[in-house]
């Protein structure tokens, strides 16, 4: 029975030891560090690869990677707006965006992670209701069914006023592409 406690305790301490032995960073994605113990956020962006954090026991003393994925990423959102004639229209938009890696520091220290419902998103729908509201209801009808390629068209001033305000929180020119118009 004694050496079941000593084996239960020594799998203890070796977890609490091990726990916070080192971080993955995938490809695609770039890290942060975030040291406790070494002045808090490092502004270093970490590349893909395994960082070793070292031995601690406590896990709010441990160091940790804030990890962002920085390949283009994809939001298809449904934006309710009105046209210039005042009729409600309904689009289903995509959106691509990406972070800008070099300024990860600042996205961290100034909005977070969750920067697409903070920032991108909000400017998104935006942008996308603003463009919509300077033309006719009927000139909308038209563009979603004519190509995608088309459409983008209308939606390049939304992506020129997007992306200069979203430029200022580190992410890259946001692409719009309408999908389909609902009445």
């Amino acid at each position: 029975m004694r050496s079941m406690f000593i084996l239960a305790g020594s799998a203890l301490a070796l977890s609490m030891l091990t726990g916070c032995a080192g971080t993955l960073v995938e490809p695609g994605h770039r890290g942060l560090l975030f040291d406790p113990k070494g002045g808090g956020l490092q502004q270093g962006v970490l590349q893909p690869g395994y960082y070793r954090h070292g031995i601690c026991l406590f896990s709010s003393a441990c160091p940790r990677v804030d990890d962002f994925d920085v390949t283009f990423s994809r939001r298809t959102e449904e934006i309710q707006a009105a046209s210039v004639e005042g009729l409600p229209v309904t689009l289903t938009l995509t959106l691509v965006y990406r972070p800008i890696a070099s300024e990860l520091y600042q996205l961290d220290t100034e909005i977070g992670p969750p920067y697409y419902d903070e920032v991108i998103g909000p400017e998104f729908r935006s942008s996308a209701r603003d463009v919509v509201a300077h033309h006719s209801y009927l000139e909308l009808n038209k563009e979603t069914r004519r190509s995608r390629t088309t459409s983008r068209r209308s939606f390049a001033g939304a992506r020129r006023g997007a992306t200069s305000r979203c430029r200022r929180f580190s992410s890259s020119a946001p692409s719009m592409r309408p999908r389909s118009r609902r009445r």
